[in-house]
């Protein structure tokens, strides 16, 4: 009984499996489509699906970050600023998990900028197995193609879709840089204030030793 068992052997070991994974998943997300062996076709495509469902809900978790924040509040800029750097963490922390999965940062930033949204509409069934009549030469193991049910962008989609990410990353680096600024401003002001505060002590105990100094003086 194969009972907590899952998954294909495939006739390699555990890092063999997962390198090879690696390595299909990332000419998949890169080309749209891949040919290989029935076995690892259908191996990998709950794989893969997972990753999609994994950069769809970056983008959900970001919305609904933004509506709990903005909600009945005025949009100012520190609202926009807290806003930009939660959603900012959200991705970082998704990426990670997504980069722990493929080592690829090409391949993740596709994944996410240009796949994903692909499949916004759609709720699972991202990759789609069809098989092929001819079998491979040499073991005559069974062929499939392995494919992303939705075609991927075009050049004038991605350059359009560059031309987003950089925007984003340039006001994010604004955002950034704005942020500092006011700490910095809110640290120098803290010095400042603190300052003061060491001054106005001394001044008050240099006051108050010159008054007990007149005292003395007084019963002399």
């Amino acid at each position: 009984m194969r009972h907590k068992n899952r998954g294909r052997k495939l006739g390699r070991n555990s890092s063999h499996r997962k390198a090879l994974g690696r390595n299909l998943l990332i000419s998949l997300f890169q080309h749209g489509q891949i040919i290989t062996t029935l076995v690892k076709a259908k191996e990998y495509s709950s794989l893969a699906d997972r990753m999609i469902s994994l950069a769809k809900r970056t983008s959900g978790k970001v919305a609904k970050m933004q509506a709990k924040l903005s909600n009945g509040k005025e949009m100012t800029s520190e609202l926009q600023q807290e806003i930009t750097r939660q959603a900012e963490a959200i991705k970082i922390a998704d990426f990670r998990r997504a980069l722990a999965k493929i080592p690829d940062n090409a391949t993740i930033q596709k994944l996410f900028y240009e796949i994903a949204p692909l499949f916004a509409k759609r709720q699972g069934g991202y990759t789609s197995v069809l098989r092929l009549n001819n079998s491979r030469i040499g073991d005559n193991a069974p062929q499939a193609v392995l494919r992303l049910t939705e075609t991927l962008p075009d050049e004038t989609q991605k350059q359009k879709t560059r031309e987003e990410k950089k925007r984003d990353k340039e006001k994010l680096q604004k955002a950034k840089e704005e942020m500092n600024r006011k700490q910095k401003e809110k640290k120098e002001k803290a010095k400042e204030k603190a300052k003061l505060a060491k001054e106005r002590a001394r001044e008050k105990a240099q006051k108050e030793k010159e008054r007990k100094q007149a005292k003395k003086d007084e019963r002399k």
